[in-house]
């Protein structure tokens, strides 16, 4: 949405045979799964945090790979680029690059060991990549967001959500988007939070979401050439219809967009069908094959990315 910090993924694409695609995304929270294996044997020396504990164990990257890959194959859990998988992991409990990385850089405690808050990448096995980010407890000094409108850790861990999402949106396997120094898009505005909004009596918040207060980072803007919390730029505006008004299934149906956009003239479209058709035409013609009740959705983008997502379930007959 452009109320939120998830904004400017959408100006972000690709260009393939010579099309330029725009990011388009949604998300939805599949719920939580508890893992509940004992830990791996310890794959990297226990060390002490910033905040002065000693980690009570250690486990690699690797290791981090191998249970979600484990999880993932034994409850059947999608793969590929359309999922994520966030590994929360307790306070405590150190993750770090390889068994060796205490001595060249790359485990959890940015302020100690050239290391890091959290991370994202993905695990290449067969037959789809794996997307994961590892979320360390934040709330420790370097990883805080040193603000909590909740009350609670969990805001700082949140924060990394954010972060970690929103690169993973931009760049999902490491060749995606990155600026010259090798910075992804949440790296360039990783203290960037911007004006809040307000605050609660715990804390100042600058993002509401679905009626939530959080303190999340901005994220870069290539449009903009800066850190921004949310798209302010005109929105393409944005309905469709279909004739006949009540489809019968077996019979072609018209679609129709009606689309506008007051910074662009320029727009494209992108229908998406229940069986999984997908058109780019601006009025295709779809039929329906059985009846029931149907979602078809018409994504509107401009020129520079910006786009309106319009989802309609139609009953068919």
């Amino acid at each position: 949405q452009a109320s939120n910090v998830y904004a400017s993924d959408t100006q972000y694409y690709d260009i393939t045979r010579g099309v330029k695609r725009f990011v388009s995304y949604t998300g939805s929270y599949r719920g939580p799964i508890i893992d509940t294996n004992p830990l791996p044997a310890v794959g990297c020396p226990n060390y002490r945090l910033f905040d002065g504990s000693m980690s009570t164990n250690c486990i690699t990257d690797a290791q981090i790979q191998a249970e979600i890959n484990s999880v993932a194959a034994a409850r059947h859990l999608r793969t590929g680029l359309g999922a994520e998988y966030f590994v929360f992991t307790p306070r405590g409990l150190a993750t770090c690059d390889d068994a060796s990385a205490l001595k060249h850089g790359g485990c959890y405690d940015p302020l100690n060991f050239d290391g890091y808050c959290a991370y994202h990448s993905a695990s290449n096995t067969s037959p789809a990549a794996v997307l994961y980010a590892v979320m360390p407890y934040a709330a420790i000094h370097g990883c805080s967001s040193d603000q909590s409108p909740n009350a609670n850790p969990a805001d700082s861990v949140l924060n990394s959500v954010s972060h970690e999402h929103n690169e993973t949106i931009t760049d999902p396997l490491g060749n995606g988007w990155g600026d010259s120094a090798g910075n992804e898009n949440g790296d360039k505005c990783a203290a960037a939070f911007g004006t809040p909004l307000g605050a609660t009596a715990s804390g100042e918040f600058n993002q509401v979401i679905n009626g939530h207060d959080y303190w999340l980072q901005e994220e870069w803007s290539n449009r903009t050439h800066s850190c921004v919390a949310r798209n302010t730029f005109p929105q393409p505006s944005v309905t469709f219809t279909e004739l006949p008004a009540n489809p019968v299934h077996a019979i072609a149906v018209n679609f129709t967009a009606n689309a506008h956009d007051s910074d662009d003239t320029t727009l494209s479209y992108r229908w998406t069908f229940p069986n999984g058709t997908v058109s780019t035409l601006p009025n295709p013609v779809y039929t329906f094959q059985t009846a029931g009740l149907k979602q078809v959705t018409l994504v509107v983008t401009d020129l520079h990315g910006d786009q309106t997502r319009t989802v309609q379930a139609i009953t068919v007959t």
